[in-house]
């Protein structure tokens, strides 16, 4: 993981994270202090990502306190269906949101208790932005960090899509052996 970014909801511009990208985990942490219910109505809170810049597409990760529901709106980027799992707790005064984010895929956990898989279709690269919503500072209090992934296979993906040629010959055999007798344990 490289480029760590805190944001506090403070203001609009603090709570814009300065990381961006499509391979990326957040961890985000909000505070209600009068809990849930005691939110006004039509309240939902959360955090906006895959952000295209001067355009309305992101995928929403929210909390929707009056319907009990945890949702990931994926629609503006080519997911016909919001997907939404349960608030757990329903009445809590906090809530952890982890994400990862990666290209095309989304996994989000809630609360370390509710998980949502979601896929997403960014039109372009430049579609990373990171953003808390429906947060004021006072009501919904957030701090969220953002990092940013590097590939986990070291492939050059920029030919087309496919990982470099593998080397002729009996490298991999001889690696395969070499991985084999590493494992096998005491004797």
């Amino acid at each position: 993981a490289q480029s760590l970014t805190s944001v506090q909801s403070m203001d609009d511009k603090a709570r814009v994270s300065t990381v961006s990208g499509q391979q990326l985990e957040i961890v985000a942490d909000f505070k209600i202090p009068g809990g849930l219910e005691s939110l006004p109505e039509r309240s939902e809170f959360g955090i906006a990502v895959l952000g295209c810049p001067n355009s309305f597409e992101r995928t929403t990760i929210g909390v929707n306190p009056q319907a009990k529901l945890f949702t990931v709106d994926a629609t503006r980027q080519a997911n016909s269906f919001v997907q939404a799992g349960p608030l757990v707790p329903e009445d809590t005064d906090s809530i952890h949101i982890h994400a990862y984010i990666d290209h095309s895929i989304m996994e989000v956990i809630l609360n370390n208790r509710t998980a949502i898989t979601s896929g997403v279709k960014p039109r372009a690269a430049s579609c990373g932005q990171v953003w808390l919503y429906g947060v004021d500072g006072v009501r919904i209090v957030a701090e969220m960090n953002v990092w940013q992934l590097a590939t986990a296979n070291n492939a050059d993906l920029r030919g087309g899509g496919r990982p470099p040629p593998t080397p002729k010959g009996r490298a991999d055999a001889s690696f395969s052996r070499k991985r084999n007798n590493e494992h096998k344990g005491p004797k």
